[in-house]
C-alpha cells in the first residue's frame, strides 16, 4: 500500500525536475557564413585593423566570436573562432586594435621586409567592449555591416 502512494509523488517529482532543466538548455543563434563590412575613421578607410565581434551572452551557452584583419582598403570578412567564416547571427559587442591581426599568409599580404601600410592611429576606446559603444546586431539574412568610428 504504501508504494502506491509514493509512486504518484515520484513521478510528480521527475516531472517537475525534468520541466525545470530545459530539456537540453538553451539553443544557440543561427549562422550567417558570410558577415563582411568597411572599418572607417572619420571617413577615412582603416588598412591593418582587427576587429572582433564578441556575442553578448545568453546564460548556459558559450559562444563563439569571430574576427577578421582589414585589407588596404578597410574590408573585413569575419571567421568564427571554431573557423567557419561569418558569425553568429545575434547581438554583438564590437572592438576594433590597431595592427594586431597577422596577415602574413593573406594572398594580398606584403613580400617580407617591405614597408607597411598604416592609417591613421584607432581612438584607445574602440579597443574595449565597455569603452568602444559599438553592438551590432548580426541578422541571418543580411551580409554587410559596416562601422564607422570617430575620433
Amino acid at each position: 500500500m504504501r508504494s502506491s502512494i509514493a509512486r504518484p509523488w515520484a513521478w510528480l517529482g521527475a516531472f517537475v525536475l525534468f520541466t525545470m532543466s530545459g530539456c537540453g538548455g538553451p539553443t544557440p543563434p543561427p549562422f550567417n557564413n558570410s558577415v563582411e563590412g568597411t572599418v572607417k575613421l572619420d571617413g577615412t578607410p582603416l588598412a591593418g585593423v582587427t576587429v572582433m565581434f564578441t556575442p553578448k551572452g545568453i546564460p548556459g551557452l558559450t559562444l563563439p566570436g569571430s574576427n577578421a584583419t582589414t585589407d588596404d582598403k578597410g574590408h573585413f570578412s569575419l571567421t568564427a573562432d571554431n573557423g567557419k567564416p561569418g558569425a553568429l547571427a545575434c547581438e554583438h559587442n564590437v572592438t576594433v586594435h590597431q595592427g594586431r591581426g597577422d596577415r602574413s599568409n593573406a594572398p594580398d599580404a606584403p613580400a617580407p621586409g617591405a614597408a607597411k601600410k598604416s592609417g591613421p592611429p584607432v581612438p584607445v576606446r574602440y579597443g574595449a567592449a565597455s569603452t568602444s559603444g559599438l553592438v551590432v546586431d548580426i541578422k541571418p539574412d543580411q551580409h554587410t555591416y559596416d562601422l564607422n568610428l570617430t575620433r
